[in-house]
């Protein structure tokens, strides 16, 4: 994996989707400074492995309320990458935290199942992707971090994601923690 930072946004952003504009939406997001953003929270959806962005986006708002997909990135077991929402929205995936978190969902219950290698390896490309492109984040976290919580779920291989996230970030120069060590 290359460390040119440039080169590798650029991977990440062609493999990336944008399905922004068809997710449903339920009245107008509210708009924040990204200059706020401090953290990276890995959440799970504790849902079926298979479920669409346009059925989270529905429950979001049937179940919570809330103006559609609460999680501005999603990956699936296969490495997919979708942008979900523009992260200058606000989310709605951390209680009281939502202003600093960008926030990114595996879909999947990682309580009941294991991620799929492809899927820890695009979120950790994904993670070195956001380190690159949101300077002002210091720390990756758990959504658990934050809250009692088994999310991203109790099967979640933790440790391999961090050290995956580390190896892409040697030798650039870029300060940064990973919850549970540095």
């Amino acid at each position: 994996m290359t460390n040119d930072m440039t080169s590798f946004a650029r991977d990440l952003e062609r493999r990336m989707l944008d399905i922004r504009d068809k997710l449903p939406h339920f009245g107008a997001p509210r708009i924040r400074d990204l200059s706020k953003l401090r953290y990276l929270v890995v959440h799970h959806t504790a849902s079926h492995e298979n479920t669409t962005p346009a059925e989270l986006a529905r429950e979001a708002f049937l179940r919570f309320k809330w103006d559609g997909i609460s999680y501005h990135f999603l990956i699936y077991q296969n490495g997919d990458i979708y942008l979900t929402r523009n992260p200058i929205e606000l989310g709605a995936c951390v209680e009281l935290k939502n202003t600093p978190s960008l926030c990114v969902a595996c879909v999947g219950n990682f309580s009941e199942t294991q991620p799929s290698d492809a899927m820890i390896l695009t979120l950790a490309d994904f993670a070195a992707w956001a380190l690159a492109c949101y300077q002002t984040i210091e720390k990756i976290c758990r959504h658990s971090f934050f809250k009692e919580t088994e999310c991203p779920g109790i099967n979640f291989p933790w440790q391999s994601f961090a050290s995956a996230v580390r190896e892409r970030m040697r030798g650039v120069p870029r300060i940064f923690t990973i919850e549970g060590g540095q």
